[in-house]
């Protein structure tokens, strides 16, 4: 049996939140926003600058211009403990940044926060450099 539609446990999962109503989404905008402002405002602290995201439950942050993405990310899992998605597996222009999901409690965002804090592998020269996308 070969079927070239989309999984049918998520195409139930969207029926599902298009059914959903207008106070449990705002609930659920709210969660969200909660952790992308943990992020974001902790990050804030030792000068890493993030854009907002408009829509989705991701961050995605530059990084030293002297790692590439997998080694940056690679980086944060070995000295922090935190685990983040290096950009370059969504191609080329992901390369010079790593994605966070919003998707982990804020207990777990506000302990990544502190630990990249601690290590202080972030550094004022590096947050201000340009990054330029090889696209």
């Amino acid at each position: 049996n070969i079927d070239s539609g989309v999984f049918q446990a998520v195409q139930e999962a969207g029926i599902e939140a298009l059914r959903m109503n207008e106070h449990a989404l705002k609930k659920t905008q709210e969660i969200y926003q909660r952790r992308r402002n943990i992020l974001t405002e902790g990050l804030a602290r030792i000068n890493w600058q993030i854009q907002l995201p408009k829509a989705t439950f991701y961050l995605w942050l530059n990084i030293p211009s002297r790692f590439s993405s997998l080694e940056f990310a690679e980086l944060l899992m070995e000295r922090c403990g935190v685990i983040v998605t290096p950009g370059i597996g969504f191609g080329s222009c992901g390369e010079g940044y790593i994605r966070i999901a919003l998707t982990v409690s804020e207990e777990r965002l506000e302990e990544a926060v502190k630990r990249i804090r601690a290590d202080n592998l972030i550094s004022r020269e590096f947050l201000n450099a340009k990054i330029k996308c090889k696209c």
